[in-house]
């Protein structure tokens, strides 16, 4: 799983945007904005799920660069949660958009202790937002 983000230089300063994850974060350099954004990441993981992950860096210098977890599972946890909070929606209203009573069963996608495929992720973002149009290259 690759999660896409964007790096620009912005006056003296390089930023860098996570859409997925709502992470926004700035460096001096373009490599170390892209530092920033793994440190951004690693910290969110262990504070919210307990969760050491590592990540790989793709730069091909452009607009757009990518991030490759070591652990998918967590960084799926990470993405449903944060797009719920985003969204400003409960665990029970999330698991009434996806047509069940239970929180039990999404809060299980959000701690990590079930792990999505594709097209049940797809459908677990779209019970938080219709709308979204979050991409995710999966290697």
């Amino acid at each position: 799983m690759l999660l896409q983000g964007n790096v620009i230089k912005s006056g003296k300063f390089w930023a860098v945007e996570l859409p997925i994850l709502d992470v926004y974060t700035q460096g001096k350099t373009r490599k170390d904005a892209l530092r920033m954004s793994v440190d951004a990441i690693a910290l969110l993981l262990e504070d919210e799920l307990g969760q050491a992950v590592k990540f790989k860096v793709h730069d091909p210098k452009g607009e757009f660069f990518a991030l490759e977890p070591n652990a998918d599972a967590p960084v799926l946890a990470l993405v449903l949660r944060r797009q719920r909070i985003k969204h400003d929606l409960t665990l029970a209203q999330v698991a009434r958009r996806m047509g069940t009573k239970s929180t039990n069963a999404y809060a299980q996608y959000e701690q990590g202790k079930r792990s999505p495929g594709f097209n049940k992720f797809n459908a677990l973002l779209a019970a938080i937002n219709h709308e979204n149009r979050l991409v995710l290259n999966l290697v």
